[in-house]
């Protein structure tokens, strides 16, 4: 659903002559939507008190030469605003959809140190009986290098699941 300036301005309205109607006046969540509705309407008519310029500088409205050129500005260049503005339905479909691969990475990067772990595992109690293996040393290293390919290659084959 997008939400525009005319249909806040609707809500607030209807919910405010509600308000007045009712001897006792809304309830506490009646209140709390009035309250989300005004600030969200507030920021969407908030207007861009500085820009910053792609070098990084911020300018204000007062340090800019008019109210044209600030207004011009802060079309080509990044506004910045008192207060945060509500995010467009693209824009939160983008937060969306950035939480969702966080998730994922989270759950691969869980899988990977998993693998990590029992690899580090096995490889500790092939340390502690190294003195079994009949080729000492050699066999040990030789152990270890076929624990980590074993460990990359299901790294591998299960990264996707």
């Amino acid at each position: 659903m997008t939400f525009t300036k005319s249909w806040l301005q609707k809500q607030i309205t209807d919910l405010e002559a509600t308000r007045d109607e009712i001897p006792f006046g809304l309830d506490e969540d009646g209140n709390n939507t009035l309250a989300v509705l005004k600030l969200a309407l507030a920021g969407m008519e908030a207007e861009p008190v500085a820009y910053m310029h792609r070098s990084g500088q911020v300018v204000t409205r007062e340090e800019c030469c008019d109210d044209k050129t600030f207004a011009i500005c802060c079309k080509v260049e990044t506004p910045l605003y008192a207060a945060p503005q509500p995010l467009a339905t693209s824009e939160r479909a983008e937060l969306e959809n950035y939480r969702s691969a966080q998730q994922v990475v989270r759950s691969i990067t869980q899988h990977f140190d998993d693998i990590a772990l029992e690899t580090a595992r096995e490889i500790m109690c092939d340390v502690n009986r190294r003195h079994e293996f009949l080729g000492g040393e050699v066999q040990l290293l030789s152990r270890i290098q076929c624990r980590v390919d074993d460990a990359c290659r299901a790294a591998m084959l299960q990264g996707g699941k």
